[in-house]
């Protein structure tokens, strides 16, 4: 019984490791952020100082996102990051 429960133990630790190190890495683009959020491809657009986008896909799933809706395209747009363990702050003059 106390092996299994060193195995629970080991798998949870595990797991907490490996969400932890994927929702801390993002990079820079040119109009905003992408992140590796446990399971999801999210990428964070500013289309304006006032218009953001958010993109979620599956893990690195290959599609080219057209909407019927947005016909806006994305703006260069001063923004600022500041991270805080698995907290990412972005900022735009507007928002």
């Amino acid at each position: 019984m106390k092996l299994r429960q060193k195995s629970i133990l080991i798998a949870f630790l595990s797991g907490l490791f490996i969400v932890h190190i994927s929702a801390q890495s993002y990079v820079k683009t040119a109009h905003g952020v992408k992140a590796k959020i446990r399971n999801m491809d999210v990428e964070v657009q500013f289309y304006s100082s006032q218009i953001v986008r958010i993109l979620k896909s599956p893990l690195e799933s290959k599609f080219k996102k057209e909407s019927l809706s947005v016909i806006k395209t994305p703006e260069k747009v001063a923004f600022s990051i500041n991270q805080n363990g698995d907290l990412l702050l972005i900022r735009s003059a507007n928002v």
